[in-house]
């Protein structure tokens, strides 16, 4: 795929399937992480691989907005790591969302979707994986994967919310047909 296709593509994905995700795919998601740029290349981010049925389910209690997805990454950044700037600000925030900004453009350059989470309780999380006090946590990453028929679907509606915001009128028919036809796609996959 071509960069600029991926970046005008890329959407956040809400409704998972219960397939798992391939290590080889894992493996490359990550791998994207840890050639993300940092604050002088500290690399403080920490990435936790959530796909155990009972750690989702931990991950329930501490965010309602899981989706049911069959993996999240919970990421973080070590305060003691991270860069401080010459007035002591943290960086290691900044560095985190451009490693998420890395994952996700990797994930969708593999197929697979992703949305990310910030609304969660963070004394939760804490509890339920027992974060270490020098871990802040971010938001969450969750990793559904979703079929190609899906993604067809998601282009096409971007395509006609493109026409929309030029103020070109949709043909609504077409959508109608789509939704007729194919079970997975309901008014609420609408953004």
């Amino acid at each position: 795929m071509e960069f600029d296709q991926l970046l005008e593509e890329r959407y956040s994905v809400r409704k998972f399937s219960n397939q798992k995700v391939e290590k080889e795919k894992i493996d490359k998601i990550l791998e994207a992480a840890r050639i993300a740029p940092t604050a002088v290349n500290y690399q403080p981010q920490r990435i936790l691989v959530v796909e155990d049925p009972d750690n989702l389910a931990k991950l329930k209690e501490c965010t309602r907005y899981h989706f049911h997805a069959p993996l999240a990454m919970i990421l973080c950044y070590d305060k003691t790591v991270s860069w401080k700037d010459m007035h002591n600000r943290e960086c290691g925030e900044v560095d985190v969302s451009i490693v998420a900004t890395y994952m996700m453009l990797k994930l969708f350059d593999l197929g697979l979707g992703s949305t990310y989470v910030g609304s969660f309780d963070y004394k939760e999380l804490i509890k339920q994986f027992n974060i270490p006090e020098n871990y802040v946590t971010i938001f969450f990453l969750f990793l559904p994967t979703c079929t190609r028929f899906y993604l067809q679907y998601k282009k096409l509606f971007w395509f006609t919310r493109r026409f929309n915001k030029l103020h070109m009128s949709i043909n609504t028919d077409i959508i109608n047909w789509l939704l007729s036809k194919h079970p997975l796609i309901t008014f609420s996959n609408f953004p």
